[in-house]
């Protein structure tokens, strides 16, 4: 029974064929569970793929696997990365009514003859980007992952404001020992840099960061994005990867993985 169901698995990883309905369906689903709170950071749980893997199999009555789901899903954070990474260019820009990125035409042409990749995703609708945007990026759609990271940027900063003011009335109110003083201020100080340090990566650099991390080849695709969770969460250590050349970025990957960062 466990050999036929193998067999029966390899089978529809190597025979599913992603159609442009199947696409639609399954980036919708995954949407979906997204808005429910089932996406942990930037990852579905594997628990997850596989309920899409049966959703996609009724909905196009050919057996799907958690393994056609994964793989699918390379390609679609791929895609997500890509756009992320025009997003970002310097001059371009971006129609957010219609979701597309706008180019003039000579600059189009010339970056499409050398990218092929970019002939639907620059000048034209980017169909289901909002969705795109809940399945491979930062946006949460429950709970407290309902904020951007603007709003979280400013409320970093709102708080290290009245954090300041709570600490000035907190002094005038009682005394404390000297020593104490010392502790809570290098305490206030710590947070607070941290704070601002977060405030300073804003929404595009996260994608480019993103799209940089993820794009590295050589690495399986959980690495990157546990190496993408430590940059974000140690901004300082991001900026220096973004401006290495492609072989310090690949040092600094093998550093990683080795535990150099630990």
């Amino acid at each position: 029974m466990e050999e036929s169901q193998a067999q029966s698995s390899k089978k529809g990883k190597k025979n599913f064929m992603w159609t442009a309905k199947a696409d639609k369906f399954l980036i919708s689903f995954l949407a979906d569970c997204a808005k429910n709170g089932e996406k942990h950071g930037k990852s579905f749980p594997k628990a997850v793929y596989a309920k899409a893997a049966e959703a996609v199999t009724d909905y196009c009555k050919t057996l799907c696997t958690m393994d056609n789901v994964d793989s699918r899903m390379k390609t679609v954070k791929k895609k997500y990365s890509r756009i992320a990474c025009l997003r970002s260019k310097s001059g371009w820009g971006w129609d957010d009514d219609q979701k597309i990125i706008k180019v003039g035409k000579e600059v189009a042409m010339e970056f499409i003859e050398a990218n092929s990749y970019a002939k639907d995703l620059i000048n034209v609708p980017l169909e289901q980007y909002e969705e795109l945007k809940l399945v491979c990026g930062e946006d949460q759609a429950t709970g407290s992952f309902g904020k951007s990271i603007s709003d979280v940027q400013s409320e970093n900063v709102d708080d290290v404001t009245s954090g300041k003011e709570s600490s000035e009335r907190s002094k005038r109110g009682k005394r404390s020992r000297p020593w104490e003083d010392v502790l809570s201020k290098v305490d206030g100080l710590t947070e607070q840099v941290g704070r601002l340090t977060e405030a300073l990566v804003d929404d595009s650099f996260v994608e480019k960061l993103y799209s940089e991390v993820t794009s590295m080849e050589g690495f399986e695709e959980k690495f990157l994005e546990n190496a993408f969770d430590y940059l974000m969460a140690h901004p300082i250590e991001a900026k220096k990867f973004m401006v290495r050349r492609l072989a310090m970025r690949r040092e600094w990957l093998q550093a990683f993985a080795d535990g150099a960062y630990v």
